[in-house]
């Protein structure tokens, strides 16, 4: 993905997400959508023009003293996905996504994929944006970064593809304390790549305003809570 043009909407405040706690720790397989009834609901919109997006997809985060949880619900009918191997090109068709920046500075974060055949893709993200409206001079994607810990599910009807993760914190470890205080506020986006008629859809739900989702200025805030 590419940028194709910058707006000046991007100079828009960023959203602010607080993570509450998850009532109950749970195994992955145990993991159900109502652990996260009680979470904040991140919404997703067109990454490039911050309207409504065609296909309505839902973000929701809790954590516990060991392990974020994410929850992801897509609509769509369509789930269709072929590839299969472990950080395969994701992007290239329908996919959920979580970065994460624990330490908020924008240099160094985390990207986390996952397709509707429950394919993982994790990498580590180098990228000296700074305050640059795209991404930096100097910008990697370390792959090689396979974090042990990170557990993924799909649930699916069809009317809809549903990702379950489950991170450990100890495999964070840019983050600034493990487990993160209360109080704490982390950097975060939720996005989404499908695809409506013959068309890509681009959801983030802090916009960038920009055909990129690596614009760590438009990240999120995340406050544990």
């Amino acid at each position: 993905m590419f940028p194709r043009f910058a707006s000046p909407l991007r100079h828009r405040p960023v959203p602010e997400y607080r993570i509450r706690t998850i009532l109950k720790s749970k195994t992955l397989q145990r993991l159900r959508f109502e652990d996260f009834s009680h979470a904040d609901i991140a919404r997703l919109c067109d990454t490039i023009t911050g309207k409504s997006a065609h296909l309505k997809t839902e973000a929701r985060l809790v954590w516990d003293s060991k392990f974020l949880y994410v929850c992801f619900t897509a609509e769509g009918r369509c789930q269709r996905a072929t590839l299969t191997r472990h950080d395969a090109p994701l992007h290239k068709e329908r996919v959920v996504e979580f970065f994460v920046d624990p330490a908020g500075t924008g240099k160094a974060y985390y990207e986390f994929q996952v397709n509707p055949l429950n394919t993982a893709f994790d990498a580590l993200i180098l990228n000296n944006a700074g305050r640059r409206h795209r991404r930096g001079p100097i910008f990697k994607g370390l792959p090689d970064w396979n974090p042990v810990r990170f557990y993924h599910r799909v649930d699916k009807t069809k009317e809809r593809w549903r990702v379950f993760m489950k991170i450990a914190f100890a495999e964070l470890f840019l983050a600034p304390t493990v487990p993160p205080k209360k109080g704490e506020r982390w950097r975060a986006n939720f996005l989404r790549i499908d695809r409506v008629g013959k068309r890509k859809e681009y959801q983030a739900y802090s916009p960038t305003y920009w055909l990129d989702f690596h614009v760590p200025s438009r990240f999120a805030g995340l406050t544990f809570v």
